[in-house]
């Protein structure tokens, strides 16, 4: 099946073409037939579903646009495609954008989407504006639920990485209070904007180290003052690849896994990672007013079932289904959160602690 991967090059064209098409073939599903279709298969299981969806989606004309801030969606995409006869279209602008687009389709009555797939505060908040379809019933449920209108389908997934060349297994300290040792000292790179990430690992350290809040809190400072801040994963593997740092507790899995063969890594050959690795989760959502409601139901549920979580794990995402990814509960944290979505306090926090 053919695929179209749009970026943000053309986000300005979209944005000029939806605003002076009115009506075309992505505006063909009204409200009313996408809730209709919702509503008629939301309760159903999946494999009661699935082969009356297929057909659906080609009545519908064999098409779905996937609304996306992950630069890995094509691959998943592909799998399906090649499933189920449909023609994907997946727009991959960076996250600000996407939220955007999206309110502007709405306000103009011109919809091109049928799921959104992206990170929890993206997802929220095109559910907290009803552009998300509620309560239906997803293929599997990974991680905290906070929503009945998306469901987790992936993690961001922070973890400790370092440069192989530089830094020996035995250096690497068993979970991530080692880093506050002062033998770190301008080795480790922090990234500036993760404090989810930091409300996991305060968490952590309280939940699973027996610190107090205090104790924590202190310990955290001492990696912050180890650590060079820096903006950006790409750009923190990078530094670790050419040793302008040799360890950050703040890179994203799938960075790692694009970098290979550079020497980096966030796991070693014997298995060895520095605990925690915290998982922020991200979802998959149906479009309220998708053009394609039955193609959008099927890719839900494709993804969240074993074949598409296989299929996230062969593109370099951190599955929902951790036992795919070598993650196991003991050493892996979630971020609260619920807290960081009605709360500044860690965002806050996270700045004053690296001086920003």
């Amino acid at each position: 099946m053919n695929m179209k991967v749009i970026g943000t090059l053309a986000v300005a064209a979209l944005i000029g073409t939806t605003a002076a098409c009115g009506s075309s073939d992505s505006d063909s599903g009204s409200s009313a037939d996408a809730e209709s279709v919702y509503a008629k298969y939301a309760q159903m299981t999946p494999d009661q579903r699935d082969s009356e969806l297929a057909q659906l989606a080609k009545d519908e004309g064999g098409k779905l646009t996937v609304y996306t801030d992950y630069s890995n969606e094509a691959p998943i995409a592909k799998a399906f495609g090649d499933k189920y006869g449909i023609d994907v279209t997946v727009y991959a602008p960076d996250n600000e954008t996407l939220i955007q687009k999206l309110e502007q389709e709405e306000s103009a009555g011109h919809h091109s989407a049928d799921v959104l797939d992206s990170t929890y505060p993206f997802v929220t908040e095109a559910a907290d504006k009803s552009l998300l379809y509620p309560g239906w019933k997803p293929a599997a449920k990974y991680g905290e639920v906070t929503s009945d209108s998306w469901y987790p389908t992936r993690f961001v997934a922070w973890a400790t990485s370092w440069n192989t060349d530089a830094v020996k297994d035995s250096d690497l300290p068993d979970t991530i209070d080692g880093l506050a040792d002062p033998k770190w000292k301008g080795k480790i790179a922090m990234e500036v904007g993760d404090y989810d990430w930091y409300a996991g690992i305060l968490q952590y350290l309280q939940d699973d180290r027996g610190m107090s809040e205090d104790q924590a809190e202190q310990t955290m400072q001492q990696i912050a003052d180890n650590s060079v801040p820096m903006k950006g994963h790409t750009a923190i593997a990078q530094a670790i690849i050419s040793k302008q740092v040799l360890v950050s507790p703040t890179t994203y899995i799938q960075n790692v896994i694009e970098q290979q063969p550079a020497p980096i890594a966030w796991q070693s050959d014997s298995g060895k990672y520095v605990a925690p690795v915290v998982l922020g989760p991200a979802g998959i959502g149906l479009l309220d007013h998708a053009p394609h409601p039955a193609a959008a139901m099927l890719y839900a549920d494709f993804i969240l079932s074993q074949e598409g979580q296989q299929a996230l794990e062969d593109a370099g995402s951190t599955p929902g289904d951790l036992k795919l990814a070598g993650l196991d509960d003991e050493t892996t944290v979630y971020p609260p959160v619920k807290d960081l979505l009605s709360s500044t306090k860690y965002q806050d926090a996270y700045q004053q602690l690296l001086g920003q």
